[in-house]
Order: C-alpha cells, then structure tokens, then sequence
C-alpha cells in the first residue's frame, strides 16, 4: 500500500517529516518551553511593579516599569526571530536548502529518521520523550534534544521531528496514532 505520505512495506510505516522556517518559528516555544515562561515572567513582573508604584502615586516610576516590560518583550520576540533566521541559515549552509524534508520510518525495534531521503539515524523508541499533535504537524521530542539543546549543530538529527500530518489521510493519521502509542508508552503528551 503506499500513499502520498506513508508507504507500508513489512509492517514498516513510513511517514513525511518537515522543517522550515515557518514550521520553526509558529512552534519555537513547543520546542523551548522556557521561551512562554519568560514571556509571561517578564510580563507579569512589570505589571505588579507598574501597579504597585501606581498605587502608591508613583505614575512616573510605574510608566516607565511598564515600558522596560513591553521593550523587554519586544527585544525576546526579536530574538526569538533571529534564533530561527539563524537556525534556518544554518541549515542552508550545511544542507543546501532552507527545509529538511525526508521521512520517519516506523519498524519493528527503532525509528528512522532519514533527513532529505539520503541521511540516516536510528533512534530508540525509548529516547522520545515529548509528542505533541499540533494543528498542522506532529512534533516528537528525543532525550538528544532534551539533554543537549544547546548544541544542536553538533548533533547528526535536530533532536526534535516534525511529522507533516497536513498531507496525511484520516486513516493514516489513525495509523501514525496507533504506532505511537505501541510504540512509545512512555511518551508524555504535550497537549495535556
């Protein structure tokens, strides 16, 4: 049986993985969580201190507490772009292209990874850590990127998938479910 976006062969599942900028940027805090904590950290602390000022009459102190909270903001979404831009360039300069496509084989023991249809990883069902069914993609996260993250140029897979789930069937998304549930009990769902 094949398909547009998963073949089938010796109860092997194959399924398209994808990665650009696009994909990067719209789930950057599902792949740093830290990223939404020290937005709304940083948010939340200028608007108790701009509050407290305010109520002890103090309106210039606060107006300015408020303003350092929103360019503070700012500057952590600027960076946020950046980081991707970078990330995105990166991938230019060592893969040729501004996207990795490629697929996540599902067999017996292991997952494959084989990013651009050439490069190849093996990775244990055990090292996945994190899944998340996300409007357009399915994104898995290894122990690779939970322990190392920091330096993801150096490892030979991101640490993280996204699984195109746009392009899939209804049955193959029933398909791909089921496999990760057999395959990976462990897993913790990110969208509880």
């Amino acid at each position: 049986m094949q398909t547009r976006n998963m073949e089938k062969s010796e109860n092997n599942h194959q399924f398209k993985i994808i990665f650009n900028y696009d994909i990067f940027d719209k789930y950057f805090s599902k792949l740093f969580p830290w990223y939404n904590a020290v937005y709304g950290a940083t948010a939340g602390v200028a608007i108790i201190f701009a509050v407290i000022f305010w109520i002890n009459d103090m309106i210039g102190l606060a107006i300015e507490i408020l303003g350092g909270g929103i360019l503070m903001i700012v500057v952590l979404y600027i960076a946020k772009k950046k980081v991707c831009k970078l990330t995105i360039e990166r991938l230019k300069d060592t893969n040729g292209g501004r996207e990795i496509t490629g697929s996540c084989i599902f067999t017996k023991d292991y997952l494959i990874y084989q990013r651009d249809f050439e490069h190849e990883k093996k990775i244990s069902y055990d090292s996945i850590q994190k899944f998340y069914d996300l409007k357009e993609v399915y994104f898995l996260s290894t122990k690779l990127y939970m322990s190392i993250s920091k330096a993801q140029e150096q490892a030979d897979h991101l640490g993280f998938i996204f699984i195109d789930k746009e392009h899939m069937t209804h049955e193959e998304r029933e398909i791909f479910l089921a496999l990760i549930r057999e395959k990976m009990p462990q897993i913790r769902n990110g969208n509880r």
